[in-house]
């Protein structure tokens, strides 16, 4: 059984419509932590689609299998929108790179800031959860 509060990546309900995953201070983001951190945010039982905080401090590579799999049909059914936080400036700036080339198949912005993250992050569900029950 998945344990979320113990396994990496971390990861954990916010709110009923915002999660949370941590990369903690691991460098790379393989296909592996992606499958991890999605099957523990479907451990979760949060219904519908949720946002993702992701906490990518000290990323500065993901392999392209993972970010193939971010763009899967099985993420897009749990996700509405996700916020990056990239606190140093290599990681900005390789997360800057990673969002123009990748093109997530959903609303993606990064920031330095966690509460104008989670902000943004709240305001995006608002918005395209009202839209989607017009």
């Amino acid at each position: 059984m998945i344990d979320p509060a113990t396994d990496y990546p971390k990861v954990r309900a916010l709110s009923a419509s915002i999660i949370e995953i941590d990369y903690g201070p691991n460098g790379q983001v393989t296909l592996e932590a992606i499958r991890s951190a999605h099957l523990r945010h479907k451990a979760l039982g949060l219904e519908g689609r949720q946002g993702v905080l992701v906490r990518a401090d000290d990323v500065i590579r993901a392999d392209q299998d993972a970010e193939r799999f971010c763009a899967s049909q099985a993420v897009q059914d749990v996700t509405l929108a996700v916020a990056i936080v990239a606190k140093s400036f290599v990681a900005r700036h390789l997360g800057r790179m990673y969002l123009w080339m990748f093109k997530p198949p959903y609303p993606s912005r990064l920031f330095a800031d966690s509460d104008e993250a989670l902000r943004w992050l709240e305001f995006m569900v608002d918005k395209i959860r009202s839209r989607e029950t017009q």
